[in-house]
């Protein structure tokens, strides 16, 4: 089946070409928040005001207590957790704080940025931080990971190629990222991170060091003093390791000695994405140092020791991936083929089971691109597969724009699971996808069908904006009822899966055994034709009368899969 639609006229886009948008970059710390602003691609500055230039991550909640490390708590709360929305709203009120920041420091606001974020978010974390920029009215041009921001900065100022690795140890986080910078184009080789692991893991340390008896009583009142004096401690020692400090006996070889643990830490993460990337040491021609936490001097001297001096410190550790966002700002911002020619303007995704959208190629990936996605039949015997191509940022397909219908048919008639369907999508320049579905066969070429789709083609600004502006934190729910779906089919099917192993094969279980799981598939199948969809505590639920059924149930599935593989050894 084929679906072509209008496409939009070269006038628009060259009207877009002829508009250069001002942009910022901002670097979304966890402890403290950069706005970098280039007004040429060699003209980089770190917005100030009277304030400075580090805004603090930390804003006043409605019930009028701090929330500190703001991205942070965005990123580990759990979905199941009351205080999720709490720390999406702080977000959203630290994003306004920045707002703020840019208007008093330029005299007029910029709503278009870059956003840097760790490059072990996941796409949920991601989710959260653009989301929160939107709702405090920024145009969200691109989310970059913050190593990467780095090495545009340190790449495009010295105009250096080679491989780099970028050791980036934050407030909350430490990312690492090996790229290989040729002609002005970043490839990122191997990417690793611990989003636990910062300079706030360090005051903690410090802070027990030097204070261990208030550590017992949890929300001890005296623990947030003890932890903003270790801060202090560690970074007037970083700057001036001979000067001492009023009240404090500590030394810098002590904090060494007492953070050495985490520094340990950050080094194996180094080693692993080094090896997933297939490289070693002497394949590495420096080291960028980027985050406030590489000030502390004993990182500098391990790693130069470590890597044979091929250490590379910037002025400014701290605003290096702010500049580098804002560098990237302005070259978006001057492309003509931004937005809709180098990226995909909304999320491509395929309808599957429960209306859900998986996800085949994320809002904003860089094209062209290919993917694949493997997924197998839902009921036995299921010869066709109808595959529905959605466009949106929803989680359900009935709340995406739908952009076409195909079907694989032909399928081998297989019990539930078996057949193997591999989707292969293709996104060029231009916007046109195309999809290929086809059966994975070992021995014969199995069923095929493909569909071509002019994905941008159907959008315009305004239908982009009005798809985007439909983002907001009510999509929690929209998230729940996503986990609460998949929850509830895997329960389903493991439901239907033991009954069928009684039926088939009843001589494995004794009649009180049949009886007593029977009854206990009986409970489970009422409570989850109950079930409610729209309240969080269903997921919760769900999730605990799950982890009780599989755990019942367990013990006779191996019993099954025993008995099913000595016959397979009988009878090879």
């Amino acid at each position: 089946m084929r679906i072509s639609v209008e496409s939009l006229e070269s006038k628009t886009i060259e009207q877009d070409c002829a508009v250069k948008k001002e942009a910022v970059g901002i670097d979304f710390g966890t402890t403290y928040c950069v706005v970098g602003f280039a007004s040429s691609p060699t003209q980089v500055e770190v917005l100030s005001t009277s304030y400075g230039t580090l805004i603090p991550s930390k804003v006043i909640s409605q019930e009028g207590y701090t929330i500190q490390s703001v991205k942070r708590k965005l990123a580990h709360t759990s979905l199941k957790s009351a205080q999720a929305s709490t720390y999406f709203h702080a977000a959203i009120q630290l994003f306004k704080v920045i707002a703020q920041h840019i208007r008093e420091a330029l005299g007029r606001m910029i709503s278009c940025a870059v956003i840097t974020v760790p490059a072990y978010f996941d796409d949920l974390q991601r989710s959260q931080v653009h989301k929160a920029a939107q709702s405090a009215g920024f145009e969200v041009l691109r989310l970059v990971s913050e190593p990467t921001a780095a090495a545009i900065m340190y790449g495009l100022s010295e105009s250096s190629e080679g491989k780099y690795l970028v050791y980036d140890w934050g407030g909350g986080t430490f990312d690492v990222s090996i790229l290989d910078i040729q002609d002005g184009v970043f490839k990122v080789l191997a990417t690793g991170g611990d989003t636990a692991l910062g300079g706030d893991d360090l005051d903690v340390c410090i802070a027990k060091n030097i204070a261990p008896f208030f550590w017992d009583v949890p929300s001890s009142s005296q623990q947030e003093y003890w932890i903003k004096k270790a801060r202090y401690i560690k970074e007037s020692l970083s700057v001036s390791p001979t000067n001492p400090i009023i009240d404090s006996n500590v030394t810098l070889q002590d904090i060494e000695t007492w953070c050495f643990p985490w520094f340990q830490r950050t080094l194996e993460i180094c080693e692993d994405t080094l090896a997933r990337a297939k490289l070693k040491h002497n394949d590495i021609q420096k080291i960028v140092l980027v985050g406030g936490s590489t000030r502390i001097p004993f990182v500098f001297n391990h790693l130069s020791r470590i890597w044979d001096k091929r250490v590379a410190c910037v002025l400014h550790p701290e605003y290096a991936v702010a500049q580098g966002a804002a560098l990237q700002a302005y070259h978006l911002t001057r492309t003509c083929s931004f937005l809709l020619l180098d990226v995909s303007p909304l999320t491509l995704g395929l309808e599957v089971l429960g209306g859900l959208v998986e996800t085949l190629i994320p809002r904003n990936t860089p094209l062209p691109c290919v993917c694949t996605y493997t997924f197998t039949t839902a009921a036995d015997d299921q010869t066709k597969i109808p595959l529905h191509i959605v466009q949106g940022e929803k989680e359900f397909a009935e709340n995406c724009t739908s952009l076409g219908v195909f079907e694989l048919s032909g399928i081998k008639p297989l019990p539930k699971g078996v057949p193997r369907i591999e989707l292969t999508c293709s996104l060029t320049v231009d916007g046109l996808l195309e999809l290929e579905a086809k059966e994975l066969q070992e021995k014969e070429d199995g069923a095929k069908a493909s569909l071509h789709i002019n994905t941008i083609k159907t959008l315009d600004d305004s239908h982009i904006k009005k798809e985007l502006d439909s983002l907001s934190i009510d999509d929690g729910i929209d998230v729940l009822r996503r986990i609460w779906t998949q929850k509830h089919q895997q329960a389903s099917d493991a439901l239907e899966q033991m009954k069928k192993i009684i039926h088939q094969y009843p001589y494995l279980f004794s009649e009180e055994e049949q009886s007593n799981i029977s009854q206990i598939c009986q409970t489970f199948y009422n409570f989850l034709k109950d079930s409610p969809q729209s309240m969080p505590q269903a997921v919760q639920e769900i999730s605990e009368r799950w982890d009780e059924f599989s755990a019942y149930i367990l013990p006779y599935i191996e019993r099954h899969l025993t008995h099913m593989f000595k016959k397979t050894l009988e009878n090879p």
